[in-house]
């Protein structure tokens, strides 16, 4: 089964039983990830990255980053940071995970126009608001014997 046949199979499905409509397009993918032994060096990337989007989740509070706005600093009131998405104004995404101990997985997503992944676009409202949203793109992976698989998922712009 090809990709074609897949999707065409998909929009089949859906309509009999009310499912999103699934309007992909082929892209390709660069992920890298680093571990980070230090919340000042994790904060410090998201500095470099430039972020115009996202979240941030802290011990002590959690912080929803719009554009126009800066970046807030760790605190002893906001406590260490744990885990954040975000986005920057080249539509990289970065993901940050408390890993263990001392520790923090930091995911840098990079979409390229060309390659064999699927990719759609879900939009969240934001909680706490009725106009604010957060778009989060979907890459799946085509597998001849299983289908369409999901890969990655980050926030975008």
């Amino acid at each position: 089964m090809n990709i074609q046949e897949l999707l065409t199979l998909y929009q089949i499905i859906a309509a009999k039983h009310n499912l999103p409509k699934f309007a992909p397009q082929t892209v390709g993918l660069h992920i890298e990830s680093e571990y980070l032994n230090s919340p000042n060096k994790v904060m410090a990337t998201l500095e470099t990255m430039q972020p115009i989007s996202g979240w941030l989740s802290f011990q002590s509070c959690n912080y929803i980053l719009h554009a126009g706005k800066k970046l807030p600093t760790m605190t002893d009131a906001t406590g260490v940071l744990l885990n954040a998405e975000l986005v920057n104004n080249t539509g990289i995404a970065l993901q940050i995970r408390y890993y263990s101990s001392g520790s923090w997985l930091i995911t840098k997503f990079t979409e390229t126009p060309h390659g064999n992944y699927l990719k759609d676009t879900l939009k969240f409202v934001v909680q706490g608001s009725s106009e604010d949203y957060w778009h989060y793109k979907r890459f799946w992976h085509i597998d001849l014997e299983q289908g369409i698989l999901p890969y990655a998922a980050c926030l975008a712009r």
